[in-house]
């Protein structure tokens, strides 16, 4: 692929025109079919693509801890811990009959530009079976952390002129935003993994989900 990852330009202009053209392409791989949700079984050879999940409900709590809250009881006050189990029990009830394809770790880094134009989409090593706007939710996530001026408002611009966006798409980008930065920070925690809650990423992850519980849905272009 020709050119840097969109991260390394230093337009804010150039930046929001390649976002937008990123958005365009991301809205079509986000409208594949996978059947089942979580990781693509990359041992099958199918089409459509399969996924290692039957079940939606299944993929909102994976890697959330059984005896709830664990160990995110340090890490979050009772009030936000209440408001995650309400945005949990929100998603659950979703009845999605299939997932669609996502390139599961969408921010600036795997979109592609050269002199400010874009080239494409890298990096689909954690495409997943999920919700509509699961990669719109990662990108919310980590919106700001490695370029400065934010973009999903010009993504989605680009999003919506592929595909239509539901009524309360800021409300379900939010919610896909602090679950999966949830189901991330789990993984780094979990046993097999032993990262420590002291650990610098582990505090920023959940600084981040923190500001996003506090500023609602309303933070979501």
């Amino acid at each position: 692929m020709p050119g840097a990852p969109l991260a390394q330009t230093r337009s804010a202009s150039a930046a929001a025109f390649v976002a937008r053209a990123a958005g365009r392409d991301l809205a079509i791989l986000n409208q594949l079919t996978v059947q089942g949700f979580g990781w693509i079984r990359r041992e099958v050879s199918a089409w459509p693509l399969i996924a290692e999940l039957p079940t939606y409900g299944e993929f909102v709590t994976s890697y959330l801890p059984d005896d709830w809250p664990g160990e995110l009881g340090s890490l979050f006050s009772t009030e936000q811990l209440d408001a995650v189990e309400a945005i949990i029990v929100t998603e659950e009830r979703r009845e999605l009959l299939h997932g669609l394809l996502a390139h599961g770790d969408f921010d600036v880094t795997p979109i592609f530009q050269k002199e400010g134009q874009y080239t494409g989409l890298i990096d689909f090593g954690e495409m997943r079976g999920t919700e509509p706007l699961y990669d719109l939710g990662h990108f919310h996530l980590h919106d700001g952390e490695t370029f400065p001026t934010l973009l999903l408002e010009h993504l989605l611009e680009g999003y919506r002129e592929v595909t239509h966006l539901p009524p309360d798409y800021n409300e379900r980008v939010w919610r896909s935003a602090i679950l999966l930065g949830l189901r991330q920070l789990c993984r780094w925690i979990s046993p097999e993994r032993g990262g420590p809650l002291d650990h610098p990423a582990v505090r920023r992850r959940a600084e981040r989900i923190s500001e996003l519980i506090g500023q609602g849905a309303s933070g979501a272009p």
